[in-house]
Order: C-alpha cells, then structure tokens, then sequence
C-alpha cells in the first residue's frame, strides 16, 4: 500500500485491527527534511515486539496483508497452519526456508535473517513478529537431538553387528536446509553414533552427537530430529536413499 493522502480513505482504516498504526507525513517531513510526503499517511501494524510493518491491500478488504520481510507479505488473519501453506508457497517461489515453531509460530529464514511469526489461535491472527537474533536460545523440540526416551532406546555400539542391515535405525536427524540425513541405530552412550548417513554418498558411519549439534546449513538453520519418524531397518532406509540418489 502507498503514501496515502490523508483525507484519503483506504479499506482498513475504520475497521478495529488492533495495532494499525497511521504514519502522520507531515511530522515526517519536519523531523527528515523529506518535504514529498507532506500530506499523507502511511498504514503500519505496531507489534509488541517493536516491530512495525508495513499493510497492503489484499483481495480481501478484512483481511490486509503484513509485509515480514522480502517477499514475505502474509495476511493479517489467518490460523498457523493456513498461514504455514502461504508462506511455504513463497519460500519454494523465491529461496526462503519455513518451518512451524512449536504450536503457534512459523519461524522464516532468508539471507536477511531469520524471523519468527507468532499467531493468536483464538483470534486466528499474527500476535506478533520478531528477528531471531540469536540462534541459540531457538528451543523447538526438533533440536533436542538425543532426549531420554530416543537413549534408552539405542543398542549400544556394536550390539547390532550379527543383524548388519535389519538393525532398526531408532532416531533420524536431517538439515532443514539441505538434503543430509543421518539415521542412528546404537549409541555408545556419550558422544558416537553410528547408522545410515546419507550425503554425498549412501553408506554406514559414526557420527558424533556432539558435531550435529554444532554444525548449520547453509542458510544457518541447525539439524533437527524428525520428530515423527518411525523406527525402520537400515535395509529399507539404504534402500529408499539409493533409489533417490540415482532418480
């Protein structure tokens, strides 16, 4: 949405959006010495983060459109899960990563940085938008690598080697933006794993836990634990990368 001028009406000015926010032109002329915009008006949302963003008309005249970043403009009403399939659209469009943050956020990765979207369920609205400045305090239960449960569950190391391929691989790490796997089928119940990797190449090795925890993609996202994943022998997992690896 452009510079409006003020005595201009525009869809969304006298619905109740909370948080729309009139940018007045003529204080910003005085302030910037940018006499162009004297006159006008400019729509933003004011989130509790401090982050202010930019509306757009959108089909709809309920529903404006959020400017996050980039090419990432999301409507302002919309549940995670409908907002998830739009922003994954724009993603595949123009080379962002996306991914779902816990039950109530999209968080979305590009060379400007990585921000979170948060979303009220009740209102089916984004509550708020920040830049996720440090990584490191991101606690998606993806980048729990190696939880209690998954340890009790992995044959220490070498308690496979008479089954070989039929052993069942009980845990499976990938990077979310790039094509690496990792599947463990025993632990030595400190830092080495060992199971199907597949990379470069498909094929048996060790990995450490503690290199998977440290390594990042290339666009900076941390590797994660498929959380929905379903033991499965080391046959069948060799088998489906092969198949991949040569289509």
């Amino acid at each position: 949405m452009p510079w409006l001028e003020k005595q201009q009406s525009f869809p969304y000015e006298h619905n109740p959006i909370d948080g729309l926010f009139l940018l007045d032109g003529d204080l910003l002329a005085r302030k910037h010495n940018s006499p162009w915009v004297k006159g006008q008006k400019y729509p933003l949302l004011m989130l509790p983060s401090g982050e202010q963003c930019q509306l757009f008309d959108s089909r709809d005249p309920q529903n404006p459109k959020v400017h996050v970043f980039g090419e990432m403009d999301l409507p302002l009403f919309q549940t995670r899960d409908e907002a998830y399939t739009s922003a994954a659209h724009i993603a595949e469009a123009v080379g962002y990563v996306v991914h779902k943050s816990g039950e109530h956020a999209i968080d979305a990765l590009s060379d400007e940085g990585k921000f979170r979207i948060i979303y009220d369920a009740a209102a089916n609205r984004i509550s708020d938008i920040m830049q996720v400045v440090d990584d490191e305090t991101y606690t998606h239960p993806a980048h729990e690598l190696l939880p209690q449960d998954v340890r009790e569950r992995l044959p220490k190391l070498y308690a496979n080697e008479e089954i070989g391929l039929e052993a069942l691989a009980q845990v499976k790490y990938f990077t979310p933006d790039s094509n690496w796997t990792w599947y463990a089928s025993e632990f030595d119940g400190e830092d080495m794993l060992f199971g199907l990797v597949s990379g470069f190449e498909v094929e048996l090795g060790y990995f450490a836990l503690s290199e998977l925890q440290e390594t990042r993609g290339p666009l900076g996202l941390r590797i994660e634990r498929d959380l929905h994943f379903e033991p499965k022998s080391l046959r069948e997992l060799k088998e489906m990368h092969d198949k991949a690896h040569h289509t």
